[in-house]
């Protein structure tokens, strides 16, 4: 199936087999975050497509690892897929998250949305979301409710935000790896993590530079800790006006855990399409930082 991309317009090939009804896909070429559903195809006629579309989650059921579908968070997360925050990506880690403008929990900058507009809460093993007496109403698949329960890939609208609610069941991964239960897209916690861990001899982590003019290019990360920025200081220097001086920072835990967190940068990381503040990393992984695209590859290498 041909499929157009709402951002750059390119014809992207998607396999209409992997969803029933919609499903969240990523495009290849500009990396933006949108909602595809049945009956959106573009003709046969249509030009030849110029990649594959990448299934982010969908209505389909995976077998085996949920992070091939679900940006490797396990539980219920939220993203924002329409609307002036469009790709902000968040994991539901408390009972409660308030939607509203300034001083919620999820901060909508919307004029439309109520200072507390909406709740989303846990209760009894399910989520629930809730107007709260907000002025312009909230909406569940174009429905407005007062109050109901939430299901996977249920669209919420507030304003003229619309949120993907969506839930994942967790991987089967028996390897021991750090506690991330505090850990969310949207939080910095510093802190959290010292990382002196250094790859053995026989596995290679490198960034792939996606973009001009270092376009081609690899850097090897071998420490525990680096810094990517634009500053002097940085162990990865940018030089690129949109990079903040010490941008974001990629740690490594074992052969197979890396995270990305961003350092309170001004125009923000982004992974994959998703602004994103603590993540873990994938093989393949596309992080955007200003205007450079770096690729993240891990290697198996000779002893």
């Amino acid at each position: 199936m041909k499929i157009k991309c709402p951002g750059c317009l390119a014809t992207l090939s998607a396999d209409d087999e992997q969803y029933k009804q919609k499903a969240l896909l990523q495009c290849p070429e500009c990396l933006y975050v949108f909602l595809a559903t049945n009956g959106q195809a573009e003709p046969e006629a249509a030009a030849a497509a110029e990649g594959e579309a990448t299934l982010l989650t969908s209505d389909f059921v995976p077998e085996g690892d949920a992070r091939e579908f679900q940006w490797n968070v396990e539980g219920a997360s939220v993203t924002i897929i329409e609307g002036d925050r469009q790709g902000i990506h968040r994991r539901l880690t408390e009972d409660k998250l308030v939607i509203g403008r300034k001083g919620a929990d999820l901060e909508i900058e919307d004029k439309a949305v109520s200072r507390r507009h909406a709740e989303i809460r846990r209760e009894s093993g399910a989520w629930w979301i809730k107007d709260l007496g907000s002025t312009n109403g909230t909406f569940l698949n174009n429905e407005k409710i007062s109050e109901t329960e939430l299901h996977h890939l249920d669209e919420i609208r507030v304003g003229a935000t619309r949120i993907l609610f969506a839930t994942a069941s967790a991987p089967a991964d028996s390897e021991e790896r750090p506690d991330d239960s505090g850990l969310d897209r949207t939080k910095v916690d510093d802190s959290s993590k010292q990382s002196e861990y250094r790859l053995p001899a026989d596995r290679g982590l490198f960034l792939e530079f996606m973009t001009p003019p270092k376009k081609g290019r690899s850097v090897k990360v071998e420490q525990g800790r680096v810094v990517i920025g634009r500053s002097e200081e940085a162990d990865i220097k940018l030089d690129d006006q949109g990079v903040s001086r010490k941008h974001a920072m990629i740690e490594i835990y074992s052969r197979d855990q890396f995270y990305l967190t961003d350092l309170a940068s001004q125009n923000g990381t982004w992974l994959n399409g998703m602004r994103v503040r603590n993540t873990r990393l994938l093989h393949g992984d596309l992080i955007r930082i200003g205007s450079t695209v770096l690729k993240l590859v891990v290697q198996d290498l000779p002893a």
